[in-house]
């Protein structure tokens, strides 16, 4: 079916749709409800021969003959070119944009449905086939599948059924494009379902390749994927639905469109119709073909929210008893943690109440990053970031670019950032994040409450790693850095202090300790100023620049200020910090740097109730809880 929407219609006139062509999926029906709801107008099928400008939606375009203008909006086009006078809006993707040519915009309308019609419904189902007509391989398939029939939907009352029964199955296969458009959108795991004699079970298929057929291959390019897992068999053979299940578990994951994008590109007035508090918006008169009364409630859209919250990261959660986690961990050419990066394997499973699952950087799984300066580096998947941060000049596909980017076949489900710089530049690179920042290092105290520590040292000194002689716990600082030489008279009251740890939680834990240990902290590494702060311990950022005390500005560019230590002051209620500035070829004034401490220094006062509640799985702690439980063996399953 191609939907047609007459440009310029009259005060009266009915939005005009064309009848489905053989072939087409209800998917043609959901994007011209959705058109009808976002323009609040009636619709009506129209003949191909009925003069008029037109716009064509969801659908492939089969036009070639047609003499009237035609305005696209997210249409797919046949491999034939169009030869009819047109103007495009958007595409559905770049397979589309080859034949007919428009701006760098994709995404089929249907996938705006959600926006209108999101009904609780209960799972009853494991899995969903939505297929063209009947069961094609014959036989009968297990009671916990629910197989629903792809051919247009006659009525949006018919259509509402077929997406309800789709949200009743916690999983969908299917051939149509319409179906799989839908089930992304909605977040429902999903695999394109292959008959062909090319092999059987998962396999990934590149969007170039034709086995997966024009119109699914076109929308998957559209959302920057250049390869999508799918599930092969033969056409005369039933698929293994067990086998189809666990690759879906095993392959799919989240989809993201930039939906202002397609939005935007919307060639009608928006006279949008939400839904009602209660009941359905497909109740609506519109859709009935009839006028909307004077009290509908036709009001601007809203913008878009992050399509993909945690939920099926929590079912993978459920299903394997562990947390996918990825974070800067340990190697055979670096088999030490750094303590910072390593709390984060902490902090996630105690709040989890689980292990843990190590995911590299480039997983094309669905995981979690927390703890660290990472974002750059994940790529592939989705990654689902909770109070992490990036380097706002790097990203991990394009070096030549110099800022951050969102690599192909990635998604990133952000639910907090450690400040407002990282959020900055991931809504620059057209990432949805929520106002919600801070370091979940914020919550160590909490897992340390039974472990008091008796003071020792008057001044720790916390080094970089780039600073040492080696990456072992008991490497010592590079010899030509003259400003950490600490004079005998003061060997016992300045302590300097490695972030190099033994592995194992013990051995974090006692690191934790020894900064403790110390009245004061001054650090060149990042989390060598978190961790302090989190106890209450006067502390100030050790700049390599000259300059000695001083109170600096977080937003003054001019201050010569490392981006992280930036970054998460800008999510706090602090806009000046104490640094202490030394060169590191000259001896440092300890006397000084303890007398600025204790004068400049005040406490932290954040709220970390927002980060606590944007953890995105189930919590098996409390944030009215001043101790949390501390389960060593549960963290050692890590390897750090």
């Amino acid at each position: 079916m191609t939907a047609i929407v007459s440009v310029s219609p009259g005060p009266a006139e009915d939005i005009l749709l064309a009848a489905p062509a053989p072939g087409a999926d209800f998917g043609v029906t959901a994007g011209a409800v959705v058109v009808a709801l976002l323009a609040g107008r009636p619709v009506r099928i129209a003949g191909d021969n009925e003069p008029g400008p037109r716009l064509a939606a969801s659908g492939t375009l089969a036009l070639a003959g047609h003499e009237a203008r035609i305005d696209v909006w997210g249409g797919h086009a046949a491999a034939a070119p169009l030869h009819a006078p047109r103007a495009v809006h958007a595409s559905a993707g770049p397979h589309s944009r080859r034949v007919l040519g428009g701006p760098d915009v994709f995404g089929d309308p249907a996938w705006l449905l959600p926006w209108f019609h999101r009904p609780d419904v209960p799972k009853r189902w494991e899995l969903g086939l939505v297929l063209p007509s009947g069961i094609p391989w014959g036989g009968a398939v297990p009671d916990w599948v629910r197989v629903i029939p792809a051919s247009p939907a006659a009525a949006p009352a018919a259509l509402r059924e077929r997406i309800d029964a789709m949200l009743a199955c916690r999983r969908i296969a299917s051939p149509c494009v319409g179906a799989l458009v839908l089930a992304e959108a909605y977040g429902l795991p999903c695999l394109p379902l292959i008959g062909a004699a090319l092999g059987t079970g998962l396999k990934r298929v590149s969007t170039e390749d034709a086995a997966l057929g024009l119109p699914v291959a076109d929308f998957y390019a559209g959302l920057r994927r250049a390869a999508v897992p799918a599930y092969l068999h033969p056409p005369e053979a039933m698929p293994s639905m067990d086998r189809l299940v666990a690759a879906i578990d095993q392959a799919w994951s989240p989809a993201w469109l930039r939906e202002e994008d397609l939005l935007e590109s919307f060639p009608l007035p928006c006279a949008t119709i939400l839904p009602p508090d209660t009941g359905s918006v497909f109740d609506h008169p519109v859709l009935a073909c009839t006028a909307p009364p004077p009290s509908s409630r036709s009001l601007p859209l809203p913008r878009s929210t992050a399509r993909h919250p945690a939920a099926s990261l929590q079912e993978w959660v459920d299903t394997h008893g562990r947390v996918p986690l990825a974070w800067a961990a340990t190697s055979e050419r670096a088999p030490f943690p750094n303590l910072g990066d390593a709390l984060s394997a902490v902090i996630v499973s105690a709040m989890a109440g689980m292990p843990l699952q190590r995911r590299n950087f480039d997983d094309h799984g669905e995981r979690m990053a927390a703890v660290g300066t990472i974002g750059h580096t994940l790529r592939n998947g989705t990654a689902h970031l909770w109070g992490t941060a990036l380097d706002p000049s790097r990203n991990a596909f394009d070096r030549g670019l110099n800022r951050f980017a969102v690599p192909p076949e990635t998604m990133f489900t952000v639910h907090a950032t450690r400040g407002r710089g990282t959020a900055a530049s991931l809504r620059a690179a057209g990432v949805t994040c929520p106002e919600i920042y801070g370091d979940p290092v914020w919550f160590l105290p909490r897992l340390m409450a039974a472990r008091p520590v008796a003071p020792r040292w008057e001044l720790g000194v916390i080094l970089h790693i780039t600073e040492l002689n080696g990456t072992t716990p008991d490497a010592t600082v590079l010899a030509e850095y003259q400003r950490y030489t600490i004079p005998p008279a003061l060997a016992g009251a300045v302590r300097l202090i490695s972030t190099y740890t033994g592995q194992g939680t013990a051995a974090l834990l006692a690191k934790v300790d020894e900064i403790r240990a110390c009245r004061r902290i001054v650090s060149t590494s990042f989390h060598g100023l978190v961790i302090p702060e989190t106890f209450g311990i006067p502390n100030a950022w050790f700049s390599t620049h000259p300059g000695g005390a001083m109170m600096a500005a977080i937003d003054d560019p001019a201050v010569k200020m490392d981006h992280r230590v930036r970054d998460w002051y800008s999510g706090t209620d602090r806009r000046k910090v104490p640094i202490f500035g030394a060169q590191r070829h000259l001896p440092t004034r300890w006397d000084q740097v303890i007398r600025w401490l204790d004068t400049a220094w005040e406490p932290l006062r954040t709220d970390a109730q927002g980060l606590f509640d944007a953890f995105p799985l189930r919590k098996k702690v409390s944030f009215d809880q001043a101790a949390w439980p501390l389960d060593p063996e549960l963290f050692d399953t890590a390897e750090y």
